[in-house]
């Protein structure tokens, strides 16, 4: 469950399988390229699934995809949460773009899986999450939670996987206009989902949300509501320093 991570025993070893649906185990896992790292992992179904936080290194960000882990494992996947913050080379502001590429394909390798099923990112992550699926071809579900950083810039080729974003419409940090930037990077079918309130977190209400577009039986997306739009309003961003 959400708490601390323990900390790294200087004999970590490789990635471990957890049993299905069985509560979160936080882990310590190698990096061949970084290092100790620790992650939450949870359920061992065949589709993988990695989720990238926010900026801070407050445990409330660090497990805030926690009950979306949760959800997913017990609908066949393996979710793997890393604490980027565990390891100085991958916290937020030390690891590039390109570090977190790396990172996800250790990942893969390590769980045995040939492609990423699911990816998901929160902020900074959401960025770091947005850069990796246009760098990696075997990314195929996107969901992206208030995206904020370099990997936002409005250009570039339209994403081919499947992808989702959602933000709230009163998120103090990365304000909602930015979401036009993101869109113009995702698929044309991307679905845009918001929240009249909530700030800049990972809301409950996304859970079953990202569920339904996660559904591993080939279930359809809910149809545009009041709060789930293609629209594209403009884009701004009110503080890069804050962001989460």
């Amino acid at each position: 469950e959400a708490g601390s991570y323990a900390r790294i025993p200087k004999n970590a070893g490789r990635l471990p399988g957890v049993p299905s649906h069985s509560k979160p185990s936080e882990r310590t896992w190698v990096s061949p390229r970084f290092g100790a790292l620790q992650v939450l992992e949870i359920g061992n179904g065949r589709a993988l699934a990695v989720a990238l936080h926010g900026m801070s290194s407050t445990s409330e960000v660090i497990h805030e995809w926690d009950p979306v882990a949760r959800r997913l494992s017990k609908m066949g996947y393996h979710v793997i949460v890393p604490n980027l913050h565990s390891n100085p080379k991958t916290r937020p502001g030390a690891i590039a773009s390109d570090g977190i590429a790396t990172l996800l394909r250790e990942i893969l390798q390590a769980a045995g899986s040939f492609k990423l099923e699911l990816l998901l990112g929160k902020s900074w992550g959401g960025s770091q999450a947005l850069q990796a699926a246009a760098d990696l071809p075997y990314v195929k579900r996107l969901v992206l939670v208030a995206p904020s950083g370099d990997g936002v810039t409005g250009t570039g080729p339209r994403l081919s996987c499947k992808s989702a974003l959602f933000w709230a419409q009163d998120d103090p940090v990365v304000e909602v206009s930015l979401a036009d930037k993101v869109l113009q990077q995702l698929p044309e079918s991307a679905l845009f989902h918001k929240e009249p309130f909530g700030g800049h977190r990972v809301l409950p209400q996304y859970t079953e949300l990202i569920a339904e577009f996660a559904d591993l039986g080939g279930g359809s997306w809910p149809r545009p509501t009041a709060s789930s739009t293609s629209s594209q309003p403009t884009a701004s961003l009110r503080s890069q320093a804050e962001r989460g």
